[in-house]
């Protein structure tokens, strides 16, 4: 054997008798089946567990007292979910996001509040549609609200179009 190692020739088992695989862990309760340690990390930062229960997949932290925090879970239909436990869709994220990048979307529904910096271009300009359920506003140009009314220079259009101000 190497110093300081071993070599084991065949499946390892840890929890189980019948390893199915080069190492097969079984645990039956609830915790994770694999920890790791950090012992020179800052307090509460010194745990992390990789899991597997009920057909679902997790990557968590750990306090010092071992109360585990999920931070992704992938479950027993494919979802991924990043702050949450139970992903509704292929990706469910909780919580506030940052792409430093380009983000490319087929289908876009905004439930809550969607922020827009910077230029944003709309491709296919003439079969793209922008559909407001309540009031889109579009700073220095105008507000559309849900009545259909579109003003430039005033938060409340009373018709169609309606311009207040300026030459």
């Amino acid at each position: 054997a190497p110093v300081g190692g071993m070599i084991i020739p065949g499946n390892v088992g840890i929890g189980t008798t019948t390893p199915q695989r080069k190492l097969t862990i079984t645990n039956s309760g609830a915790n994770g089946q694999i920890m790791l340690t950090d012992t020179g990390a800052v307090a509460d930062s010194h745990y992390g567990e990789i899991g597997f229960s009920q057909g679902a997949f997790s990557i968590n932290t750990m306090t010092d007292l071992l109360a585990t925090t999920s931070r992704m879970v992938i479950n027993n239909q494919g979802n991924v979910g990043i702050g949450t436990t139970s992903p509704a869709s292929l990706l469910s994220v909780q919580g506030n996001g940052l792409f430093s990048g380009n983000v490319s979307l087929a289908n876009l529904t905004a439930t809550g509040t969607m922020n827009v910096l910077g230029l944003t271009t709309l491709v296919n300009a003439s079969t793209t549609q922008i559909s407001v359920s309540n009031t889109a506003y579009f700073p220095g140009s105008g507000i559309w609200n849900s009545s259909g009314n579109v003003g430039i220079g005033t938060t409340g259009p009373g018709a169609k179009l309606e311009v207040a101000g300026g030459n």
